[in-house]
C-alpha cells in the first residue's frame, strides 16, 4: 500500500468536481474514493475550507504562466481568457473560485496580474 500524498488528495478532490460538483464533494465521499479513512485526509488539509482553496489554487494555475501580449489592453484580454477557461474548465469552477475568493482561502495571484497588466499605460 502506498503512502497517500497531498497531491493525491488534491487530485482525488478534484476528479470529484469535475465528476459529480461542488456540492457532493465531501470528505467522506473523498475518502471513499481514494480508500482511506476520512481522518487520513486532515493530516494533508486540517479542513475542507482549506482543501477547496487548493483546488482553486489549481484551477487558475493556468494564470501563472507569462503573459505574451506587449500592450496593456491586448494584456488584460489575454489574462481575462485565461481567467474565463480557468473557471470554465471544470465542473463549478467559477461558484469554488469566488467563494474561495470571498473567504480569502486562496494565494493565487489572479488580481495581481490584472492589476498589473491595467496600469501598464
Amino acid at each position: 500500500m502506498t503512502q497517500l500524498r497531498r497531491q493525491d488528495v488534491l487530485a482525488g478532490a478534484m476528479a470529484i468536481l469535475d465528476e459529480y460538483g461542488l456540492a457532493d464533494l465531501t470528505m467522506r465521499r473523498l475518502a471513499g474514493s481514494l480508500n482511506v479513512q476520512p481522518g487520513a485526509l486532515y493530516w494533508h488539509f486540517p479542513n475542507k475550507q482549506t482543501l477547496l482553496g487548493a483546488i482553486a489554487d489549481t484551477i487558475l494555475e493556468p494564470l501563472d504562466a507569462p503573459v505574451s501580449a506587449t500592450t496593456w489592453d491586448e494584456q488584460i484580454v489575454e489574462v481575462a481568457h485565461r481567467f474565463r477557461d480557468a473557471l470554465l474548465a471544470h465542473r463549478d469552477g467559477a461558484e469554488l473560485v469566488s467563494s474561495t475568493y470571498a473567504s480569502r482561502l486562496t494565494s493565487t495571484h489572479t488580481r495581481e496580474k490584472f492589476a498589473s497588466a491595467a496600469i501598464r499605460v
